[in-house]
């Protein structure tokens, strides 16, 4: 069974969407009126089994937390972005914990423009291991003549912040000093809790300051302005009947005083 076969098998959430306007998306169908995109961004997250990427995935793209543990094999979302009539694309790659397939990660790291690196309060061992792989990738960016790769955009996170105390092995603070040890950054670290949905967007927010993304791809900027765009239609209502009596009393002022 072919590579391609068996991620079929695992259940990518999201159809590959064509990225400019007339090419077949999968199935050999045509979608003309998909938007041509200015430019995509790839996000790598990738750490090791059981630290929750896919749940930290699932928050941001706003879905429901699943409090039970399901194997990735490698899940690929598609996040469009439309700002100020310009149309930006965000292709999420979730990487097993598990690496079955090792040329597969290979490629992610690769292709990737930036990466979340994944570890969990209840496994020591995965702060060492997110920062091996940070130097993967590294070294992946190097084989290929990429120059800067340990530049390339990290944000580490620990996960998991929500668990009681005694299932701690790793505390943040002697998290963050491995990552200042390895990185020499001091604030590379974000503590983050999928089930509680903290720092989530926090996490993702900097990796996309980091990867100079347009500012309203921002998650907490962007979610403000769906919320308002897509507010209570009552609420609209009186905002528009305020901006009409604000109106009507000005123009009334005016034929007062003339």
């Amino acid at each position: 069974m072919s590579v391609l076969q068996r991620r079929a098998m695992g259940g990518s959430r999201v159809c590959r969407l064509p990225s400019k306007a007339q090419e077949p998306i999968e199935g050999g169908m045509s979608c003309p009126s998909s938007p041509a995109v200015k430019k995509s961004f790839r996000l790598v997250v990738v750490g090791a089994a059981r630290t929750g990427k896919s749940s930290l995935v699932g928050r941001f793209l706003d879905a429901d937390f699943e409090d039970r543990y399901i194997p990735t094999i490698e899940n690929f979302y598609r996040k469009l972005y439309k700002i100020k009539s310009e149309v930006y694309q965000l292709d999420i790659i979730d990487c097993s914990g598990n690496d079955p397939f090792p040329a597969a990660r290979k490629l992610s790291y690769i292709s990737g423009d930036m990466f979340l690196l994944v570890s969990s309060v209840d496994n020591a061992d995965s702060v060492a291991h997110m920062l091996d792989i940070r130097q993967q990738i590294s070294d992946c960016k190097a084989s290929r003549g990429a120059t800067g790769g340990s530049d390339t955009p990290c944000v580490f996170v620990l996960n998991k912040a929500d668990l009681p105390e005694h299932r701690w092995q790793i505390t943040e603070k002697e998290a963050a000093e491995q990552v200042e040890q390895a990185t020499g950054s001091h604030d590379a670290l974000v503590m983050c809790s999928a089930a509680n949905n903290l720092n989530i967007d926090k996490a993702f927010a900097k990796l996309f300051t980091m990867n100079k993304c347009p500012k309203h791809m921002n998650p907490e900027l962007h979610k403000m302005l769906r919320a308002e765009l897509s507010a209570d239609a009552e609420i609209g209502r009186r905002h528009i009947l305020r901006r009409m009596r604000s109106r009507f009393s000005r123009e009334h002022e005016d034929q007062l005083t003339t």
